[in-house]
């Protein structure tokens, strides 16, 4: 289903960069961060059912250690959820394994 601009933002109308702005449910934009943080900073979210196994937990900091953090760990920015990570907790496993200190993260 194809997203359907506010008509505030049709066509000739200045637009936000889509890869860092969102709409929010009332229709409004909201930026998302883009951030460096330290790791320690993060809460990992007790919902989380996801598993990896042993072999691909290792394949992960190995490509962890040669290419570096290339997709960032989604994070909640909400007051009441703040620091709870969303998305990517076995990145961020993987990259404190690696001793990574910090780790590019997405405040949405």
């Amino acid at each position: 289903m194809p997203r359907v601009l506010p008509e505030r933002f049709a066509a000739g109308a200045i637009r936000p960069p889509i890869s860092s702005t969102h709409f929010n449910q009332k229709g409004e934009f909201y930026s998302m961060k883009i951030v460096q943080r330290k790791i320690a900073e993060l809460r990992m979210a007790e919902y989380n059912s996801r598993r990896i196994s042993k072999k691909d937990f290792d394949e992960l900091k190995a490509s962890l250690k040669r290419f570096g953090a290339v997709e960032p760990a989604v994070v909640n920015m909400h007051p009441e959820r703040k620091n709870v990570v969303i998305g990517g907790h076995q990145r961020l496993k993987a990259g404190k394994g690696t001793r990574f200190i910090e780790y590019l993260c997405i405040f949405g």
